[in-house]
């Protein structure tokens, strides 16, 4: 199980996914800039990605933008890091785990040797909704690398004496757990409860208390925004019900 929390093969190529939908978001506006956020030189910052937890910038190709203005890429002192990343608000092995028929027979097992002993045409059946959960965009945060590779097989939760590692990103860390910032606390309070809802999957709080959250953390145009156009552009996924569709916009489709 170690070994699984430690890898994330869908990682990059689920940042990269999401790299043409917020560069539309920034492009038209519809979430705020900080002020005096823009690059002295490159190109305009409303051409670009900014990630949700640092507010660093990447380019269509996922490369950081002025890396040497985000705090976590220079501080790594690695060019490998000069790259887009995500933060996952259900922890891979947790998405994975939820697939299987049943759980806790295999919870000291890598999920690959649980799903060996599964017949053929139900492991393909598995092996598919495994993907799917754990490619959900709906679930992720982007991040920089550094960022995204400290957290990764970490949870969400209360942080006893943790710390922030990095000047520029509102997020606590502590030992297998990360607070990320609380501008974002309805976002990941509807996140939980879309992954409860599509996935059956246990997120560690009570549901009634994330419908609290959400409801005392209304989304934001640009959260809404970024729910539609992933229904629009990420198949096969659909809207996530918890976040509300602005007025005047046709609601196709919600989670299964």
């Amino acid at each position: 199980m170690a070994q699984d929390a430690l890898i994330d093969p869908e990682g990059a190529k689920l940042a990269a996914s999401l790299v043409p939908i917020y560069e539309s978001l920034a492009h038209h506006r519809l979430f705020a800039l900080p002020q005096g956020s823009a690059p002295e030189y490159g190109r305009p910052i409303t051409d670009l990605t900014r990630d949700d937890v640092c507010g660093c910038y990447f380019a269509d190709d996922g490369g950081a933008v002025n890396a040497e203005q985000c705090e976590p890429i220079k501080k790594s002192g690695s060019e490998r890091h000069a790259k887009l990343g995500i933060l996952r608000i259900v922890d891979y092995d947790r998405l994975r785990r939820s697939a299987l028929p049943n759980p806790d027979a295999h919870k000291e097992m890598a999920v690959t040797s649980a799903l060996g002993m599964v017949e053929r045409n139900k492991r393909l059946e598995l092996q598919t909704a495994m993907r799917v959960a754990v490619s959900d965009p709906h679930l992720v945060l982007l991040a920089p690398s550094p960022v995204a590779e400290r957290v990764m097989g970490s949870s969400i939760g209360k942080v006893e004496g943790g710390r922030r590692p990095w000047d520029t990103c509102d997020m606590v860390l502590g030992d297998h757990t990360f607070v990320p910032p609380a501008a974002l606390n309805g976002f990941i309070a509807r996140a939980l409860l879309y992954a409860a809802q599509a996935y059956k999957v246990d997120v560690g709080y009570p549901l009634g208390t994330l419908m609290k959250v959400s409801a005392d953390n209304p989304a934001t145009p640009w959260e809404m925004a970024r729910n539609i156009l992933i229904n629009r552009y990420q198949r096969p996924y659909k809207l996530n019900p918890f976040i509300p569709v602005p007025e005047g916009l046709p609601k196709r489709a919600t989670a299964r």
